[in-house]
């Protein structure tokens, strides 16, 4: 049945009112998660359970990060539905396209080069879009981030990061993109040029899987192979003991970045890799807050995630969603309302703004999608704690000092995290684990703060004192010719 014919113009302008409609609700109901996080922990006041293990100071400032964060939330839900209404009904992708039509022309490509027009389209298009989105990072970083003591980037790094990430979504896509533009377009493959079009994007999936922490991840941090030989011992025992093989253990410089702490696990088929963050590392080196074991414990929850093909399972979960968009896409593809979405003509199907409009589209299929794999990896984060325990290790003691350090969540509300989060919370997990404290965390966090205000003072020091001898020597150096001209 040719669906079409009963899509007259009038039909698809209800439609796209009604999916606006849809982002606009699913905002109204992102704000109202936002408000509910506010409020419980504006009035929330501190456990006995949680006495054990942080302060009513701590428990309160943790209070005050969430309640910020949650309200700058707020104003980027509202600064992204103002964006997306002025794309679709200011027409903004019509001009970017006879933009890079004109660019192509100058450059003497052919009219008729549909797959150039769209990979320009899609250059300017991405800038675009990340130059928008930049001032809200900048504000979050050097105002929020800061005020609460995380952010440790200077402006160099930042826009440096800018410019790498724009450049490397841009390279890594340009392939892909005229890859399945070339299927698209010349329905290569006949009827079933989308299932070849879905194996080609699986590929570069798994590809990226690969190659993203030998060549891309190094380009924004510094790798070095972890120097605490008493962790490594540990650590190395623990995969030999899982029979666990590990290509590397390494430390990353986190710390030129954030403040925060955190570990993760990388690599797939034989390129296995632990990374561990200098700042969580610091935890034992310099806070002796972490012992060996903890971090062993923590790369054992890493490993459970390994033994239970947790990252296969959701890579497969990523598969099995494809596969349903581009066959719905392949159903969909003549369908106008695709392309009169951004307003272009109902006789200008270009195929790349055709995947914009499906995805678009499907955005309310996504959320319920986003929810289910939420819930999904929440059950996968308990596998891999149980993992971690059942071999003896202390979980919840690490787990309590990168939370209350991290300014983590440590009362989110209830609806709240089930819908945005994709780890249980801690209290959820404590209670799985069964987990009391053995050992004053306070007091050990307590002298922790003391001693790391002192080595923030000697930093700042340097730096104050590398800055004054830059601007000695540029006093100090010599005038050239101009100078004296001048």
């Amino acid at each position: 049945m040719d669906i079409n014919k009963y899509l007259t113009p009038e039909v698809q302008k209800y439609i796209m009112y009604l999916i606006f409609g849809f982002v606009l609700l699913e905002t109204l109901w992102e704000i109202y998660l936002d408000l509910r996080q506010i409020l419980r922990h504006t009035n929330s006041e501190i456990t006995k359970e949680t006495e054990a293990w942080v302060t009513p100071e701590e428990f309160s400032h943790s209070n005050e990060y969430t309640i910020t964060k949650m309200k700058f939330d707020i104003f980027k839900l509202v600064y992204s539905l103002i964006t997306t209404a002025i794309i679709i009904f200011g027409r903004i992708y019509p001009h970017i396209w006879h933009l890079s039509v004109q660019l192509c022309s100058k450059m003497g490509v052919k009219e008729d080069s549909e797959i150039i027009h769209s990979l320009v389209f899609m250059t300017i298009q991405t800038f675009i879009e990340e130059l928008v989105a930049l001032p809200l990072s900048y504000y979050q970083t050097f105002s929020i981030e800061a005020r609460y003591n995380f952010n440790k980037q200077t402006n160099a790094i930042f826009f440096s990061d800018f410019v790498k990430n724009l450049a490397v979504n841009i390279v890594t896509m340009l392939p892909l993109v005229a890859g399945l533009l070339s299927l698209l377009i010349n329905h290569i493959g006949g009827d079933y040029y989308w299932l070849i079009a879905w194996f080609i994007t699986i590929t570069f999936v798994i590809a990226l899987q690969i190659i993203y922490p030998i060549w891309i991840m190094p380009l924004f941090n510094k790798f070095s192979p972890l120097a605490d030989d008493d962790v490594v011992e540990n650590i190395t025992e623990l995969c030999n003991e899982c029979n666990f093989p590990l290509d590397g253990l390494f430390e990353i410089d986190g710390s030129k970045r954030s403040g925060k702490s955190n570990a993760f696990f990388i690599g797939l088929c034989g390129n296995r890799r632990v990374v561990l963050f200098d700042t969580l590392v610091d935890l034992h080196r310099k806070a002796h807050l972490l012992e060996p074991k903890h971090i062993t414990a923590i790369v054992g929850h890493e490993i459970g995630h390994s033994k239970h093909n947790h990252l296969w399972k959701r890579i497969s979960l990523i598969f099995f969603q494809m596969f349903l968009l581009f066959f719905g896409f392949s159903v969909c593809i003549d369908t106008p309302l695709l392309y009169t979405l951004y307003g272009f003509d109902s006789n200008e199907k270009h195929a790349f703004i055709g995947i914009l409009g499906f995805m678009f589209l499907m955005s309310p299929v996504g959320s319920i999608i986003t929810l289910l794999v939420n819930i999904f990896t929440r059950k996968f984060e308990y596998q891999a704690d149980e993992y971690a325990a059942k071999r003896g290790y202390d979980l919840g003691t690490p787990l309590v000092i990168l939370h209350t350090e991290n300014l983590s969540d440590l009362n989110p509300d209830p609806i709240y995290s089930w819908y945005h989060f994709s780890h249980p919370s801690l209290a959820e997990r404590l209670e799985a684990l069964h987990w009391k404290p053995t050992e004053n965390l306070i007091e050990k966090r307590a002298q922790w703060k003391i001693l790391k205000k002192e080595l923030d003072d000697i930093k700042e020091q340097e730096r104050q004192a590398k800055l004054e001898e830059m601007m000695t020597k540029s006093k100090d150096k010599p005038e050239t010719q101009s100078d004296k001209r001048d």
